[in-house]
């Protein structure tokens, strides 16, 4: 249930993240902008300020030879260019915002200006620096009809935005990162598809540990299980927040106070035989067993092996071990952990 709530709650995060976060530009394209902000702003204002005494749903300003500034108008086939008057100072802010306009290799081909948004956009409409009057991050890249999610927003200033179609390089993994808001299915299938890899991962994590200690528990699983069934009950009793413990042929003695000498049924006594002799075989010892919360440790301290029972049958996926640092643990079996 914990491991369930701990998915919901990364699926949950990561979709909101997502959703509302929009990346900061590429310093190559914030300091072209900057550095000519002035500009930016005059021609945005300007040009906004025409269209809204024009009235139109949206307008086009083409860019003509040497710079010039056209107003396209009309409907259909009787579109119309006419020239922009403009203002020493204004002409001179549009000329500085040519002189520097580079995306994907193009320069600037028209601004088109439409309701909250002006957008330089370059002559093969695949990006565009896009000025926001609101501040509201834009979903398309020149008009609000060419919206589509292989265009991606990125976050100039307050109220500039760069706006770029990222199709050219997108493979399927790029896909699914990329995709807009409104195709969330693809949001949750790139989480699942995350969750599987890591579930795969993991299965071949675990295979890794090592054959004696896999044989080990494969052998004398009803032992080491009574064993550290037995620990903990008595780990319990006592209310401990960490408790330590020596096993011997037979014995198994608390170090933590109050110290004491567990009594073991007849089960447990031959139990504790076999688990001290099965490691004994490997000319090896159970140097202490420690318990922490629901995890029964028997350690070997001078092998660096570490052999987990989890009583709640949950990964412990980092254990803060008495003798070292933070280690991620490999399951051998059910309830069965190794370090």
């Amino acid at each position: 249930m914990r491991r369930l709530k701990g998915i919901l709650i990364i699926i949950i995060v990561y979709l909101i993240v997502e959703l509302l976060h929009v990346p900061g530009a590429p310093d190559h394209i914030r300091n072209k902008v900057v550095l000519r902000m002035n500009s930016y702003n005059m021609v945005a204002n300007m040009l906004y300020e025409d269209y809204l005494e024009y009235g139109e749903e949206r307008m086009t300003y083409p860019i003509g030879q040497y710079g010039k500034l056209y107003k396209l108008t009309g409907e259909g086939t009787d579109l119309e260019n006419t020239l922009l008057e403009l203002t020493q100072e204004e002409n001179n802010s549009l000329q500085n915002i040519i002189s520097i306009f580079r995306l994907n290799d193009r320069g600037l081909d028209a601004i088109r200006v439409y309701d909250g948004y002006v957008s330089f956009w370059n002559d093969n409409g695949t990006a565009s620096i896009i000025y926001s009057v609101d501040g509201s991050p834009p979903r398309f890249i020149e008009m609000p009809y060419t919206y589509g999610s292989k265009y991606r927003c990125y976050r100039i200033n307050d109220n500039w935005y760069y706006m770029n179609d990222e199709s050219y390089y997108i493979d399927v993994l790029i896909f699914f990162i990329y995709v807009s808001i409104f195709e969330w299915p693809y949001k949750v299938l790139l989480v699942v598809a995350f969750i599987v890899m890591c579930m795969l991962l993991k299965r071949k994590y675990d295979k890794s540990a090592p054959e004696h200690i896999r044989n080990i528990i494969k052998q004398y699983n009803t032992s080491y299980v009574a064993i550290a069934k037995s620990i903990y009950k008595d780990f319990r009793k006592n209310k401990g927040k960490r408790g330590e413990y020596f096993i011997e042929d037979g014995k198994i003695q608390c170090l933590t106070e109050p110290k004491h000498e567990l009594v073991l049924s007849e089960h447990e006594y031959f139990s504790c035989k076999k688990v001290v002799s099965s490691y004994k075989e490997l000319h090896k010892n159970w140097e202490a067993i420690y318990v922490y919360k629901y995890n029964v440790l028997f350690c070997n301290q001078q092998d660096g092996e570490t052999l987990i029972y989890s009583v709640d049958n949950l990964r412990p996926f980092r254990i803060k071990m008495p003798y070292a640092k933070f280690a991620y643990c490999k399951k051998i079996k059910k309830h069965w952990y190794y370090i």
